[in-house]
């Protein structure tokens, strides 16, 4: 075969890729981390990975030369789906077996970050709905950074003061399942759900929560079908000083919001069963959706979501400084 020839082959097998005719191959990323979220039942998990997914594709707005692409095809099928709900202000379907998806993600060429691939599941908590998760519970990575997501309004006052016991719960299960306390420290940060509907919660951070310039960035964002504004601001850019700026504001925001805790029994005795596990704690405010609901499945409001990438950037941190 001629080097023309050659050439007509590459470009005919190029358009045709090897299984799919438009979607680029899976990006070869190194490691794989799985970002673990555990929650009990109507406390959000299926909302708040709905307003991640949706606000890491919109990161290309900060990040010039960001990418977040699926990696499989049943990746950007839920995708497209997340995409339309948000849009619609519709909301994933109730009950701890309604979603089960596997999401997984290759994010490129992130500030402070590089490239990664992420994979995140939807599916029964294994620890608090051990019931219904099959052996997903072997599945789970202990040694990654974890997200523990908690609504103190769904716990209802009652439970709401045995939190302390509900983190015994999750490291039990950790040590059972083969990982010492003292040998493999846990990376674990606690995320307050549906922030805006604490009604105790201190003013500076629900100032915090209001203020999210990365949900003003999409905000400001010019579609395809409307027209430019008039007086478009400045592009928010997370280049290598707004983002340290940035992570600074969020170890403060993790500090006020243990210090609040603290002011607390079932607050001050979290903290101390974490420090006695040794678990590297973080904490974490959210709003996934930003209002409240019309019925079961719709919101008031278009989907809003606030500081739901905070998390991850404190998994980021911790998955990195234990890289080191």
């Amino acid at each position: 075969m001629g080097v023309i020839e050659k050439l007509k082959d590459w470009w005919r097998q190029w358009r045709k890729g090897p299984d799919d005719p438009i979607l680029p191959p899976p990006v070869s990323l190194g490691p794989v981390p799985t970002l673990e979220v555990f929650s009990q039942a109507g406390h959000g998990k299926s909302s708040y990975l709905w307003s991640l997914l949706y606000m890491l594709r919109k990161m290309s707005l900060v990040w010039p030369d960001y990418l977040c692409t699926p990696q499989d095809e049943s990746t950007k099928e839920a995708l497209k789906g997340i995409h339309e709900s948000v849009h619609g202000a519709l909301l994933p379907a109730p009950g701890p077996t309604a979603n089960k998806h596997r999401y997984e993600l290759g994010l490129q060429s992130m500030e402070r970050w590089g490239d990664r691939k992420l994979i995140v599941w939807d599916w029964p908590d294994p620890v608090f709905a051990a019931s219904l998760d099959g052996n997903r519970s072997e599945r789970t990575n202990w040694l990654a950074p974890a997200l523990w997501l908690v609504s103190l309004q769904d716990l209802g006052e009652a439970r709401a003061e045995i939190l302390d016991m509900l983190f015994d719960d999750l490291m039990r299960t950790r040590t059972l399942q083969g990982f010492a306390a003292y040998t493999r420290p846990f990376r674990l940060v606690v995320v307050l759900t549906k922030a805006d509907a604490i009604p105790n919660l201190p003013p500076s951070l629900r100032q915090y929560l209001k203020d999210d310039p990365l949900r003003d960035a999409v905000r400001s964002e010019v579609s395809l079908l409307s027209p430019p504004p008039p007086f478009p601001s400045e592009p928010l850019r997370l280049k290598e000083e707004s983002l340290r700026n940035y992570l600074g504001r969020l170890a403060l925001v993790h500090q006020e919001i243990h210090h609040w805790l603290e002011t607390t029994l079932v607050g001050h005795m979290l903290i101390r069963r974490a420090a006695a596990y040794h678990v590297d704690l973080r904490f974490s405010i959210v709003s996934a959706t930003g209002s409240g609901l019309v019925d079961g499945q719709s919101l008031q409001l278009p989907w809003t979501p606030r500081r739901v990438l905070d998390p991850l950037f404190w998994a980021l941190e911790l998955d990195s400084v234990a890289a080191r």
